[in-house]
């Protein structure tokens, strides 16, 4: 494997996230991001970008070889992972939430032109 793959996995990893989480979240698929973990390929610098800020990471722990973190900065990252992950839940709530509404607005329209006779 390679440095930056190495970085990507264990990074994703404390993060508690699998591999699909993490395409989903950058566009790409499952197959891209076990090339990168395996060293096959690298992602791009755009690619980097966009998976430090879902890691909630620095370009320097992609790119270099045992980054320490603070203990604050350890910190931020666990309370901007489970934001974004409730942030994602609510989501996909509120996603559901207004179906429901449209489909119960659809059948009172059905029920309230059916009783017009």
């Amino acid at each position: 494997m390679g440095l930056i793959g190495d970085n990507i996995k264990r990074l994703r990893k404390e993060r508690k996230m699998k591999q699909h989480e993490l395409a989903k979240k950058l566009g790409v698929c499952k197959a891209t991001v076990s090339s990168w973990e395996i060293g096959r390929t690298e992602p791009n610098l755009e690619k980097i970008e966009e998976i430090c800020a879902v890691l909630h990471c620095k370009k320097s722990e992609i790119y270099e070889k045992n980054v320490q973190r603070s203990e604050r900065e350890q910190m931020e990252v666990f309370v901007n992972i489970n934001l974004d992950s409730a942030i994602d839940e609510l989501s996909d709530i509120s996603g559901l939430i207004d179906e429901t509404i449209e489909r119960l607005k659809a059948i009172r329209k059905k029920y309230e032109g059916g009783e017009q006779e």
